[in-house]
């Protein structure tokens, strides 16, 4: 008994489940932010404490290199000092110790980039190192203002002083420093003066060592003098500042630290407290999250496993449904699998599906369904089955592999759709079909069975007048005879490719056929016709035996159709033709249906092929013969096409081939 199939109610989401969703995204989010900000807290909280400890490091380093310079400056003058006091008490400079003295000083002392003597009118006499200073020697210190305001201090006080901040120049140095001028006596009466010649960027390099900060020297008058390279970026908040201390060196040193500093300078007990808080605010929110997801999944769960059995329930009584494990033995069968084949269910588990094969079905169908669905592809066809009773039904099908781990089937479901109905309405339609084309061709045909019978009538009459006569002799008998015979296996040759053509070869098993022989008896039924109108026929088959595996009756069919559809389109032309080509073509066999005709328009190339389309007189033709030859091609696994590329209008039928061959070429009519 037949039940109504239950439509299924699938169940969408209901307020009460949005409801759930967005308390449970704003509980997780909410204890997600807190432990977020807790933890970002905890960071905050120590960086600012680190930066702070930082910043107080880099103000003890500015006051220690403050102290350095001091140091360094003071120490390298009182050096210049004691040579003043040695060379006052011995009376005077020694042009031959100077040399020796002054080289063994700027070695002893790095920092200070040359020193020079210059006698009691300021005149530059002396300088070490002299190579590249050569253009001091005579230069005057009274020539410029500053230069000759600290002479004339050192000179008037008979102390110490140092000169602002000036360019070096004449000097081989180009950079920024200070004069040192310490004035040098002889019996009381002023000698000259030694002057220290200090460049900024050498007495702070050799003086200071911070290759972590950035060192910066700033001279009273807020000129930046010196900045010493850094690697990276700078960090904004770590820097100090600082007086030099020194009268002959007045200015500031500023002191900023490197990101890569501070980066390193980082607490291991910061990152691992600020991870500890991040790790318990996840742990939570995970917690949080899986409880309310464990709830709602169960309360989906549920309702998916009624929706699975609703869908489940419609499949079963809609299609026929069977699952198979790697072998292709059926585990699992439904209700309507037995009913249509009319086996029972446990005469069916652990079969294959050969217990319902027609073997209608050719081999190479079913070879590429294997190799098809063995490869992980899905595979689609019309297959013939036969039922438990022996009767014949047509299911369309679909089969599904389903993929183990190793990337190989584990097994298969099969889900069918019985189209038994549908085939007989097309078989009726193809029916149809053949005999309005029998009966387009139906003047042709008689002409093509009344010229044999004439010829066997007027053999006949020439034997009798013969036999009247009593002149028949038997050369004559047999050559009359042979005539007769010759005429005969013509007649029976029409008749039998009507009788082949007429009847329903849908249920036929594949044949081997040769191609050059299946398209002669096509030619038979049509060639009077074409003849008699004027439209030569060309055919071109490809040298020796080219054959396929088809249903030859339905491929004359589909031949015959386009035959004459290309008839219909040039008969009225000028110079006719139509040419039959059949070639190997790659892996295939082609035939090619080719007129002379202007070709079809685009604008209706992609209907051709719809059922009861046509462009024909009305009364003229069903609409239905390409419709219906493309489903058998696509019975046969080929296809039928339209070149679009050709100047004339060319059908292309192809099909698998079992061999290749050259090509021949014939005239018909």
């Amino acid at each position: 008994m037949n039940h109504p199939i239950k439509t299924p109610q699938l169940r969408a989401e209901s307020e009460d489940d949005r409801q759930d969703k967005v308390t449970h995204l704003y509980i997780v989010l909410v204890t997600f932010l807190a432990g977020s900000v807790l933890a970002g807290l905890t960071w905050h909280v120590l960086e600012s404490e680190r930066i702070k400890s930082l910043q107080r490091m880099t103000q003890s380093a500015a006051e220690t290199a403050r102290f350095n310079l001091d140091q360094a400056l003071n120490e390298r003058i009182r050096s210049l000092n004691r040579m003043a006091d040695r060379w006052t008490r011995r009376g005077g400079v020694p042009s031959g110790e100077w040399s020796r003295d002054s080289l063994n000083y700027l070695n002893d002392m790095p920092g200070i980039f040359a020193i020079s003597w210059a006698d009691r009118t300021g005149q530059v006499r002396r300088i070490a190192p002299a190579e590249g200073n050569e253009s001091v020697l005579g230069f005057d210190l009274n020539s410029e203002k500053q230069r000759r305001e600290t002479l004339a201090a050192a000179r008037d006080s008979g102390r110490i002083r140092s000169s602002p901040i000036i360019q070096l120049k004449p000097l081989m140095s180009t950079g920024p420093g200070v004069l040192v001028m310490i004035p040098v006596f002889r019996e009381g009466r002023h000698d000259g003066v030694i002057v220290g010649v200090f460049e900024i960027r050498r007495l702070l390099e050799s003086a200071l060592h911070f290759p972590d900060h950035e060192l910066t020297f700033m001279g009273p008058d807020g000129v930046r003098y010196y900045t010493s390279p850094v690697h990276g970026a700078l960090h904004p908040a770590v820097g100090a500042e600082t007086g030099s201390g020194s009268e002959f060196l007045p200015g500031r040193l500023y002191l900023r630290a490197t990101e890569s500093f501070v980066q390193r300078a980082r607490s291991p007990l910061q990152t691992y407290l600020s991870l500890v808080g991040l790790l318990i605010s996840a742990s939570i929110t995970y917690l949080v999250h899986t409880l309310l997801r464990r709830r709602r999944s169960e309360r989906l769960l549920e309702s998916a496993q009624h929706e699975l059995q609703s869908y489940k329930d419609a499949m079963d009584r809609t299609n026929i449904v069977a699952f198979t494990d790697s072998q292709g033995r059926i585990t699992y069968v439904n209700d309507l699998f037995c009913r249509i084949s009319g086996y029972e269910r446990h005469e069916l588990i652990g079969r294959d599906h050969r217990i319902v094969n027609s073997g209608l079905m050719p081999k190479s169908m079913m070879k590429d369904l294997w190799d098809t669905i063995r490869d992980g592809r899905p595979w689609h066809g019309q297959i013939c089955n036969r039922a438990k009773d022996g009767s014949l039904y047509w299911v369309d099908t679909n089969i599904v592999p389903f993929m183990g781990a190793d990337e190989r089937p584990e097994k298969f479901i099969a889900i069918r759709r019985d189209i038994t109905t549908q085939r007989k309405i097309e078989r009726q339609l193809q029916e149809s079909s053949k005999m309005s084309s029998l009966g387009e061709m139906a003047a042709g045909l008689a002409h093509e069975l009344n010229t044999p019978l004439a010829n066997i009538k007027g053999r006949a009459q020439q034997l009798k007048a013969l036999i009247a006569a009593h002149a028949l002799t038997p050369d004559a008998l047999t050559r009359h005879l042979g005539s007769i015979d010759q005429t005969v296996d013509r007649i029976a040759k029409i008749v039998r490719g009507l009788k082949t053509f007429s009847r329903d070869a849908s249920q036929d098993p594949m044949e081997d056929v040769s191609v050059s022989g299946m398209i002669d008896e096509t030619l038979a039924f049509c060639g009077s016709r074409f003849k008699s109108h004027g439209v030569e026929l060309r055919v071109r088959i490809a040298e020796g035996d080219l054959r396929l595996s088809c249903r030859p009756a339905q491929i004359s069919q589909v031949l015959l159709n386009l035959l004459n559809n290309a008839f219909d389109a040039v008969h009225l032309t000028r110079d006719p033709w139509v040419e039959v080509e059949a070639l190997q073509a790659g892996d295939g066999v082609e035939i090619r249906v080719t007129d002379c005709g202007p070709g079809i328009p685009p604008e209706i190339r992609a209907r051709i092929m719809q059922p009861f389309f046509t462009t024909k007189e009305v009364g003229k033709g069903t609409g239905l013969g390409l419709s219906i030859a493309r489903g058998i091609m696509e019975a046969h696994r080929g296809r039928i096409d339209l070149d679009p590329d050709h100047p004339q209008t060319r059908f292309v039928l192809r099909l698998p081939a079992l061999n290749a061959a050259g090509i021949s070429e014939r005239k018909v009519a």
